[in-house]
């Protein structure tokens, strides 16, 4: 992963980390690569001085209540880019990739999340640890859900063949094209 620059927030907190990479985006002149690393959603969910605007049930356990919160504030954190995607021309082809870069729970923790989701209705049920990889592109035209084993390794690859013409003419690295 080469990077030319990178630009680091002192201010842990998704909501400006976001901003000021819409803010170095508007810059821009020419094509640009960015890498935007958020800290609110990692385990154990507990950025400090949150003011954690998502209630949840009092009764909920708290490392889901912390989980829910947290990706609810990372949702409420990337609002303002996808709207500038959805609004502005320079945006409008902008290719967002959002990835964690590992799993989160263990199959205990997996475990008393679907029995609270049972027990209360809740559309919320984690069956296998998947890492989740959500690709937004102008030039995507459908919904495709990829289920079978891929690798972080297979990001770039996959980014690539939405970009370029012909990743297999380019791609000399390890992983493949999971479009």
């Amino acid at each position: 992963y080469h990077y030319l620059d990178y630009i680091e927030w002192q201010e842990q907190r998704d909501a400006y980390v976001i901003d000021s990479a819409i803010t170095v985006f508007s810059q821009v002149t020419k094509p640009l690569s960015m890498c935007v690393i958020t800290s609110s959603t990692h385990a154990p969910f507990t950025v400090n001085g949150l003011d954690w605007t998502y209630k949840v049930p009092p009764e909920m356990p708290n490392a889901m209540a912390r989980y829910i919160q947290s990706f609810h504030y990372l949702d409420q954190s990337l609002k303002p880019l996808l709207d500038r995607m959805l609004n502005d021309s320079v945006f409008a082809n902008t290719l967002l990739v959002i990835a964690a870069d590992h799993k989160i729970f263990d199959e205990e923790s997996r475990r008393m999340f679907r029995d609270y989701c049972s027990l209360h209705n809740m559309d919320l049920n984690p069956q296998l640890p998947y890492t989740p990889l959500i690709i937004y592109s102008p030039s995507i035209q459908q919904n495709t859900i990829y289920s079978s084993i891929a690798y972080q390794m297979d990001i770039y690859p996959t980014i690539q063949g939405l970009v370029l013409d012909s990743v297999e003419d380019i791609w000399r690295g390890v992983g493949r094209n999971l479009l």
